[in-house]
């Protein structure tokens, strides 16, 4: 999927240049929305059920009759033993991060004609679909009983010859309208690719940090090992341990005003006390910030949870203006430093609703910047605590607001007023080229 999206970076430009006329500014933008647009979904496999028999005469219209097999745990060994058939009338099934995260199964025992609902305990490898072995759905309503049936008796998944790749999020319904198949369509274009936020700073707009008043940031997220795993510490009825599920690069740009571009290292230092730009500013003051963040652990207590704890690694490499001013009058000589860093952090989600969220997290990282002063190597370490809210209307996710609020400070030989403040508030919000501008 994402090899169409790069092909489309690569063919644009050379679309460009190979004109032999230039081409207008109202051209050249139908061309890249035409570019960002292309391919908008692309089909990936079908869901549908395995067996049907069909009930149509005069008197009843047409009904699809799935039968299978209700089993209950046996108390005395791990046997199953027969316990009656099913008419399902529904599936609906929620795909999130390549699991079936909840699958839902809307039935009537025939053995005593009563309504019940099946579904999972824990999320559900999509990759492992096809795969020898049992997934158990469990009745909601006799879960003390263990009355279960093995969804791969029912459902099947067929996904299209190389198009197996991890769907992000998908919702899938299988009915009796569309004769209990559903193909699962996904986005398959640079918007989709791309988490676009643009913030700006209240203490920055404020003149009260030297911070950057308007920021650009631009993500994406590649999923790594995206299935639960089961060891010793984390059995099954402990909620759903995640190992090095995704990594997500980015690369963040920040507009400074004239006065607060540029960091002064005439006298920086690591003690420095007086001076207004301590070692931090580098971090600060930079004004372009790329890297990338390594999904350790994350740890879901239950399917339906609203926390979810998690451990990440970083790497951050930091671009800033910088000069020696030894007077007002001076003009200094300003070049652009870069500043490497890593680091490891926990923190926590919290998402009562789908639309709503917030989180927190604390990060120790290490600076790494030999170049900078000649006499000594200033390299630091720092402590950082974050957290962000976020809320979208309805269930267009690729448009919300978010308010974050970060606290860096200076840890061991750095001064204590080596620290600063950032409140930011922005908008994610889907690439569009408006061409009436």
């Amino acid at each position: 999927m994402k090899k169409i999206v790069y092909l489309i970076l690569l063919i644009t430009p050379v679309y460009l240049l190979g004109q032999d006329r230039p081409l207008s500014k109202e051209e050249t933008l139908e061309i890249i929305e035409k570019a960002l647009d292309n391919q908008s979904k692309i089909k990936l496999g079908t869901f549908r059920l395995k067996s049907e028999t069909i009930n149509n005469d005069d008197q009843t219209p047409a009904v699809f009759k799935i039968e299978t097999k209700i089993y209950q745990d046996s108390k005395d060994n791990d046997d199953s033993v027969d316990k009656g058939e099913l008419e399902i009338y529904s599936i609906k099934i929620d795909i999130r991060d390549g699991n079936i995260y909840d699958i839902r199964i809307d039935a009537k025992d025939n053995n005593t004609g009563e309504k019940v609902l099946f579904t999972n305990e824990r999320p559900l490898a999509l990759s492992n679909f096809n795969k020898r072995g049992k997934w158990r759905l469990y009745n909601i309503d006799r879960l003390h009983r263990k009355e279960n049936i093995n969804l791969k008796s029912i459902l099947e998944y067929d996904y299209e010859t190389g198009e197996n790749y991890v769907i992000d999020k998908a919702i899938i319904n299988l009915n009796r309208n569309n004769k209990f198949q559903a193909d699962v369509m996904v986005k398959n274009n640079l918007k989709s690719l791309l988490d676009f936020r643009i913030y700006s700073d209240f203490l920055g707009i404020l003149n009260e940090e030297a911070n950057g008043i308007v920021n650009f940031e631009a993500g994406s997220l590649f999923y790594l090992f995206p299935k639960p795993v089961h060891i010793f510490l984390f059995p099954r009825d402990n909620g759903y341990l995640y190992l090095f599920k995704r990594i997500k690069p980015y690369f963040n740009y920040s507009r400074f005003d004239n006065d607060d571009r540029t960091v002064n290292i005439a006298n920086l230092n690591l003690d420095e006390l007086n001076s207004s730009d301590n070692i931090l500013s580098l971090i600060q003051r930079s004004f372009i910030k790329a890297g990338g963040e390594l999904d350790i652990f994350e740890w879901e207590p239950g399917k339906f949870s609203s926390v979810i704890l998690y451990g990440k690694a970083r790497v951050n490499l930091f671009v800033t203006e910088t000069g020696s001013i030894l007077d007002n009058d001076t003009d200094p000589n300003r070049e652009n430093t870069s500043t490497l860093s890593w680091g490891l952090g926990v923190g926590v989600v919290s998402k009562r609703y789908s639309n709503f969220g917030i989180s927190a997290s604390a990060f120790w990282d290490r600076y790494q910047n030999n170049d900078l002063n000649e006499e000594r190597a200033l390299n630091f370490n720092t402590l950082s605590f974050n957290s962000e809210a976020f809320f979208y209307t309805g269930t267009d996710s690729d448009n919300a607001i978010f308010l974050r609020l970060n606290y860096t400070q200076g840890q061991n030989e750095i001064s204590p007023r080596a620290n600063f403040f950032a409140l930011q508030f922005g908008y994610r919000a889907e690439l569009k080229i408006n061409r009436n501008n």
